[in-house]
């Protein structure tokens, strides 16, 4: 009998066949229903609902105890074993994935179709959310999300800490057409939300962002990974003021963000900005950003929103209390087609807030090996620094030197860019701005 390393007891195997009749959870007698699988489950780290799509029927919206994991025979699933490592499940990977639709499950203040507990696992399902958010989850430890297909929901994953939401792993879903975000992790009322990784995911034609991650009112981000992942054909209506980015994570009220990777991921057909990550809101008093990594990212044709930025990569401080983006690294990124822009930092702000204003900061250590393939007269490396007025902004890059107001670029500094990247473009600052204050316009 295979046993579980983390506990050396044995697996416990909860068997459903859906459409079957009664059943006690045998191989040979498997419960119909997904819920009498789980209401059978006890939390011990050691119970598996697994699931065989039977007659195809419907699975209703469901909470996942905590310790349980719920898989289905669609991919292959693999298994730790203390015996034999880690084996495949037998019968998995057929890959007849079952569906769930119909009622919602509730976690905290999220309702969706599936409700994480701690440490527990969604895998191998077809998800119809038909506009209720697919799967949720409120301050949970070690969730793992992973090989599932997310189809119309309000946002495809959800997960919010308004506690501490630690060790989250998303991988390889697909998520489509979600009214509002493919994922979004929130961070709220002094919450936290670390060790977190979103890896493979294939990501379309979401309305507003891709994958939104934020911290506000005193929250907190660390040790965040998005790399691999597959994000496209993410359009806001025109008539909508919410923008669109591929990649947005933000923080705002004195909510700070420390290690966060961004890399390998492929970005395409985005309204707004490709890859968008700063300080956003006032007031800004507290709030802190460190140790950003934005390495081998492929992102083309951005910018089909007028009304938005618009470029490749953006890195935003758009506060009023010079506050510090620091330890910044942006790394052999390829960008193509990208309307305002190819790269671009940007300490606008904004027009509600009294003059003179202290701009923000930003301090990269490594700026090498990105390749824009711009037309037209797009900026390529944009330095976006004043604004009604602001009096401080700086972009200071080590072992090159120093932007700051006012235009023109220092010509050293442009040609040290210039020479360890390959730019199309121009390096430029600007002092023109969209409608809301924030962006350069062609």
């Amino acid at each position: 009998m295979a046993r579980n390393p983390e506990t050396g007891q044995p697996w416990i195997f909860q068997h459903v066949t859906l459409g079957a009749v009664g059943g006690d959870g045998n191989f040979e007698n498997p419960f119909g229903t997904v819920q009498a699988a789980l209401n059978a489950a006890a939390s011990d780290g050691n119970h598996i609902a697994y699931v065989d799509i039977g007659n195809n029927a419907d699975i209703p919206g469901f909470s996942i105890p905590d310790r349980v994991q719920v898989l289905s025979r669609g991919p292959v699933q693999p298994l730790d074993t203390i015996q034999f490592d880690n084996i495949q499940i037998p019968l998995s990977g057929t890959g007849q994935f079952p569906t769930i639709r119909g009622t919602t499950a509730t976690n905290g203040a999220l309702n969706g179709l599936v409700s994480l507990g701690d440490r527990s696992t969604l895998s191998g399902f077809e998800i119809q959310a038909n506009g209720s958010n697919g799967v949720v989850g409120n301050d949970v430890v070690d969730a793992i999300v992973r090989d599932n297909r997310i189809f119309n929901a309000d946002r495809g994953i959800y997960i919010q800490g308004d506690g501490v939401t630690s060790g989250a792993m998303l991988l390889r879903n697909t998520i489509n057409g979600a009214a509002q975000q493919g994922i979004l992790f929130e961070a709220i009322n002094g919450g936290a939300i670390a060790n977190t990784v979103i890896n493979s995911n294939i990501i379309s034609n979401s309305t507003v962002d891709g994958i939104r991650i934020t911290a506000a009112d005193n929250s907190a981000l660390t040790n965040i990974a998005v790399s691999r992942n597959t994000i496209q054909n993410v359009l806001n209506p025109a008539a909508t003021l919410e923008f669109a980015d591929g990649i947005d994570i933000f923080v705002s009220s004195g909510s700070t963000a420390e290690n966060i990777t961004i890399s390998e991921n492929i970005i395409d057909n985005v309204a707004d900005d490709g890859i968008n990550i700063g300080v956003r809101h006032i007031p800004t008093i507290g709030s802190h950003i460190s140790n950003v990594v934005i390495s081998n990212n492929q992102i083309s044709n951005i910018g089909s929103d007028t009304y938005a930025c618009g470029t490749g990569i953006e890195v935003f401080n758009n506060g009023s209390d010079a506050v510090v983006i620091e330890g910044i690294s942006i790394t052999n990124n390829t960008i193509s087609n990208a309307r305002h822009g190819s790269i671009l930092f940007d300490s606008t702000n904004v027009s509600n807030v009294p003059a003179p204003n202290p701009g923000g900061i930003f301090r990269v250590t490594n700026f090498t090996g990105n390749t824009s393939i711009n037309p037209g007269n797009g900026v390529d490396l944009g330095f976006f620094l004043g604004n009604n007025p602001v009096t401080g902004a700086s972009v200071e890059f080590s072992g090159i030197g120093t932007v700051q107001p006012p235009p023109p670029v220092n010509p050293v500094v442009s040609a040290a860019i210039q020479a360890s990247n390959n730019f199309a473009g121009t390096i430029t600052q600007r002092t023109s701005t969209n409608r809301n204050g924030v962006c350069p316009m062609p």
